[in-house]
């Protein structure tokens, strides 16, 4: 009976041998840029899951404990020294998976909210960048009406504050429903009883990354101004400030 059962631990104890064994080499090869660190807390988990079989698990357990010791970690230690005793020993392992599990579902919070953050970027930059087209400063299609066609590229005449043109080729239909889909500022003179213009007219205000002007009054400063009681009245046009 005494010799049956000690060659049954022998056996196991191979089995959990080749296991761990397999299990390292299969991790070495796939995570050969991994740290010491790294490949040390691999391997304990491989003992963790090893302690939990029967009649051999001590073994892992043991050398576990020795491991922690080793890395001045005493509460994971003293945990894989429990998990040699039989019947409360799994406990002891099944908490230490539980805290490694959830320190790996920390990492991957921070690493999602980092990804996050990239996407944020990503996204503010591809918003605020200038659309551009070849020719879609002199297109008339993109103009909500004449009044806002005085803004057209023009060649033959200078761009001035007052009288500011769109670059030769930025995309203008586009710059403005940028502009007033994602507005830096917009509002509203309604309603206001002391407003001397009766008309409601909303603004909107962007800034670009980007001149969408041309080379004589460059500026990244945008306006729609949206008469919504007369749209003929309606314009957009780049903001340059007056010096």
């Amino acid at each position: 009976m005494a010799t049956s059962t000690v060659n049954n631990v022998k056996s196991t104890t191979v089995t959990v041998s080749k296991t761990v064994n397999s299990a390292v080499n299969t991790v070495s090869e796939k995570a050969k840029n991994i740290t010491a660190a790294e490949a040390v807390n691999g391997f304990q988990t491989v003992l963790d899951v090893a302690g939990l079989i029967p009649g051999a698990g001590e073994l892992a357990d043991g050398a576990n404990a020795l491991i922690y010791l080793a890395k001045r970690e005493k509460a994971n230690a003293a945990l894989s020294a429990a998990a040699m005793i039989p019947g409360i020993g799994s406990l002891g392992t099944v908490g230490k998976l539980l805290g490694k599990g959830k320190g790996m579902l920390d990492e991957g919070v921070e690493m999602a909210a980092h990804l996050g953050d990239d996407v944020r970027v990503v996204n503010k930059a591809m918003v605020n960048s200038v659309p551009t087209k070849p020719g879609g400063g002199s297109n008339p299609n993109d103009f909500v009406n004449p009044h806002s066609e005085k803004h057209m590229f023009d060649p033959s005449r200078p761009s001035t504050p007052n009288r500011s043109q769109y670059g030769q080729d930025v995309e203008v239909g586009k710059l403005r429903q940028e502009t007033m889909t994602n507005p830096d500022k917009a509002y509203s003179n309604w309603p206001n009883p002391n407003n001397p213009n009766t008309q409601r007219i909303t603004k909107y205000y962007k800034e670009f990354d980007g001149n969408i002007s041309t080379p004589d009054t460059p500026t990244g400063s945008h306006r729609v101004f949206e008469n919504l009681d007369d749209p003929t009245r309606s314009s957009h046009f780049p903001y340059v400030p007056k010096k």
